[in-house]
This record gives structure tokens, C-alpha cells and sequence, in this order.
């Protein structure tokens, strides 16, 4: 794209959520790139990971993204997340005098989860927490710029790279730090903008389309059982038991589980007396809670009723369009709403009606809210769980039975597992 006077960047529309089996929703960022589905299994290892970036990408053009200023408040990002089902903004700190471009860094709904959990503990228990999550805290969603909120977790670090860089360079910085997702510049991270934010799904479909090439230096087969391969990562010194949470946690009280944890997510128990939502087989007794889940549930529990600063019309925070999420109507180097918008200003006052403790959103059970797990068995191929992961779900579990989750595998444990393969041929050769 090359430097420009006004940035290409903008929101667009994502695809719905991924049905099949009910599975974990997958941005829309995660669209297959040109390399997906088409393997080229005759290509040495060593050109399947120098592929560059803006190979296996679609054109910035195909995906579009939406960036928040660091002023825009967090509600326009909580609202952005739910409707383009993303889990990450990119916000565009400042842009530096000098000819060296924009900044950026990643919001991310962990971010959100761990911010939540701040202010919450910050008000004590008993009337005086009802208003903790209720008008009080809505009005901090309003207020509070997204700036504030980028890394609070500690568990987002914001990584940057160009579109020349290679896939095992991406694969690696993102391993490395523990990170989800990396930002890619048209030049590099002191001129130019911002093309992709390239995710663990994206790296997945990749590797999982030269998954036969990548692991035969190792003598593995992707018609292998994950059993007998050892997929799954092991308990030891630097990684715990799989930890689970009841269904009949509440939500507030789950994230800051989670928080306390220093996880994203994790898998809810249902027992034999809890209820499961509505739609889910009724063989499958495991479900997956975690920061994906709060921006909806935060919308939910803010959708009462926002004003704007001229006392205007009352909306409902489920149903309003934050102005960086209408496709081609913003820069995103613009600070203010745009005319007309239907959501208050950064100051503008939130005005909810509190419902009684049992109907906020945060005090349910997280067996109401979270999403059917992606359950898969031992003996399953090697090839069928890269495959969900890369398409279907962010995580998989092993089941004990249907209710007993005894084991999980991340997107970024399945890089990681191709990875170390990849290392320990080399290392053999």
C-alpha cells in the first residue's frame, strides 16, 4: 500500500459464527489465504516456512480492518468485538511527527476481562457490589479510553512484524511470547500502516495444508492418533493440570478465576443436575468460558440505557454502531464520533436501570452463557484435530467419559507441537 496521506483501513462486515457441531466462534480475520486448501506437499520444509507473510494472507483489501484511537471508549470496542466477532483491536496510539507513521497496539478481550475484575474488586461485597457491574461500571465502559485498557492483563503483548517476514519467524516471535496474534506493516513498524493482524488461525491453516510435508523429516504421520503421537501437552514443571470451573460458577466470580490464573479460558463441568443451554447436544456435558465471552456478556448488562451529553435518545448498548464500525465512513485517525452517532461521547453519562442481583449478566451461571467445547477423542488423527483447530475452535478437549475434560491443546500448542517436530528432524539430519 505504501505510505498514504489517509489510511485504506477500515471496519467491514464479518462472517457469522461458526455452526458446525456449535463449536468456539473464529474471527473473521481468519479467512483462508490463498495457500489454504491447496497444498503443496512436493515443497521442501524449508520453503513451506520461509513462505512469506503477504502470501498466505488475503489482500488488505479482501479483510479490511477496524482500528480504534487510543482515545475512542472501551463500550465502542465491547460493541466492535461482538459484531465483527473478533477478540482483538487494533488502536493506533499516535502518529509520530517526523515522517516515522503510525502506532499502534492490540486491545484484546482478556484485557477487558482483567480490567472488569479491577474495578469490581475495588467496590466491596454485599448492596454495595450490585453497583460494581450496574451504573457505576457502565459508566466506566463508557468513560474509560481504550488506551487504558490495552495489555491490562499482562497476557496480550503487542508484537509487529512486516508482510516479508516468513512464516517460522512469525510462528517463532509469537511462540516465544506467548502472544495470540501479531501486527503486520506494509514497510515496517516506523512507516507505513498496518495491512493485517495475522493470528494463530491464519498460521494454522497454513501449516495444517503442508502438514504431510512438514511432518514426514520426522517420521510422523497426520493419519496418526494424537495418543500415539503425544499431542497433547504433558503436566510438568512449567505447565499444570488441566483446572476446570463448575457450571454453576458465577460469571464474575469465574473471571476472576481465570484472571487469577493467568489463563484466556477454561473448560466448565456441567453436572448431573445443572441445566444445559438451550441447543446443545445432550451428550455433551463440557462447555469452554473465558474472555471471548465478555464482551457480549458486558453488553448485555450495559443495555439498558445509554445517554448522550445532550440528554438525546436512549439507546440500547446491544443494539447501538460504534462509529469506527461503520465500513468506509471513518479514518482511523479521527478522535471524534461521527454526526448523528447513535452512541454517547467518551464523557457522556450512562444511565442504566440496575435490574435485582439475579438478572445482571455477571451473576448468572456461566453454565447459561459459555459455548459447547470442542470435544474430540484420543484416538482421532492427528490431521482432524489440526484441522478443528485451525477452522473450528481456538482450543480441543479430551474427554474422560462426557463430562470429565482431562486434557486440553491450544491453537498455539498445536504451532508449537509442528514446531518442535520441525526441531527435532533438523536436529537428527
Amino acid at each position: 500500500m505504501g505510505n498514504r496521506s489517509s489510511s485504506p483501513i477500515v471496519a467491514s462486515d464479518a462472517h457469522p459464527s461458526s455452526q458446525l457441531g456449535g463449536l468456539a466462534n473464529i474471527p473473521s480475520t481468519a479467512a483462508p489465504g490463498p495457500a489454504y486448501g491447496g497444498a503443496t506437499l512436493e515443497a521442501s520444509v524449508d520453503a513451506i516456512m520461509a513462505a512469506r507473510l503477504d502470501s498466505i494472507l488475503p489482500p488488505p483489501h479482501k479483510h479490511p480492518l477496524c482500528v480504534f484511537t487510543a482515545s475512542d471508549p472501551l463500550i465502542w470496542a465491547l460493541e466492535t468485538f461482538c459484531r465483527r466477532n473478533i477478540s482483538s483491536l487494533p488502536i493506533q496510539v499516535a502518529e509520530n511527527d517526523g515522517g516515522s507513521g503510525n502506532k499502534y497496539a492490540l486491545l484484546d478481550t482478556t484485557d477487558v476481562m482483567a480490567f472488569c475484575c479491577a474495578r469490581a474488586a475495588a467496590v466491596k461485597e454485599g448492596d454495595d457490589a450490585i453497583q460494581a457491574w450496574s451504573s457505576e461500571f457502565i459508566q466506566a465502559l463508557v468513560q474509560t479510553p481504550c488506551m487504558d485498557v490495552v495489555n491490562f492483563s499482562a497476557m496480550n503483548p503487542t508484537l509487529s512484524t512486516t508482510h516479508s517476514a516468513s512464516v517460522l519467524a512469525t510462528t517463532r516471535s509469537l511462540l516465544s511470547a506467548n502472544a495470540h496474534r501479531l501486527l503486520v506493516y506494509n514497510d515496517d513498524a516506523r512507516s507505513g500502516f498496518i495491512e493485517h493482524v495475522v493470528t494463530q488461525t491464519h498460521l494454522l491453516q497454513y501449516l495444517h495444508a503442508h502438514l504431510n510435508a512438514l511432518l514426514l523429516p520426522s517420521n510422523m504421520s497426520p493419519s496418526g492418533s494424537v495418543a500415539s503421537l503425544s499431542f497433547f501437552p504433558a503436566v510438568s514443571s512449567t505447565r499444570r493440570a488441566l483446572r476446570t470451573l463448575p457450571a454453576s460458577m458465577r460469571v464474575c466470580d469465574a473471571w476472576t478465576q481465570l484472571v487469577a490464573w493467568g489463563v484466556h479460558r477454561a473448560p466448565v463441568v456441567y453436572g448431573p443436575d445443572d441445566p444445559l443451554p438451550a441447543g446443545w447436544p445432550a451428550e455433551l456435558r463440557v462447555g469452554i468460558f473465558g474472555a471471548w465471552d465478555a464482551p457480549p456478556v458486558l453488553l448485555r448488562a450495559a443495555g439498558s440505557k445509554l445517554v448522550d451529553d445532550d440528554g438525546g435518545t436512549v439507546v440500547s448498548a446491544a443494539r447501538a454502531t460504534s462509529p469506527r464500525d461503520n465500513s468506509g465512513s471513518r479514518s482511523p485517525t479521527s478522535n471524534s464520533p461521527t454526526s448523528g452517532s447513535r452512541w454517547g461521547t467518551r464523557d457522556g453519562r450512562a444511565t442504566p436501570d440496575p435490574p435485582s442481583p439475579g438478572m445482571l449478566p455477571v451473576y448468572v451461571p456461566i453454565g447459561q452463557v459459555a459455548r459447547p467445547a470442542c470435544v474430540v477423542d484420543l484416538d482421532d488423527s492427528l490431521a482432524s484435530v489440526v484441522l478443528a483447530l485451525a477452522t473450528k475452535a481456538r482450543e480441543v478437549i479430551a474427554v474422560d467419559g462426557v463430562s470429565d475434560p482431562v486434557m486440553m491443546a491450544t491453537q498455539g500448542d498445536c504451532i508449537r507441537f509442528v514446531l518442535e517436530a520441525l526441531d527435532r528432524s533438523q536436529a537428527l539430519a
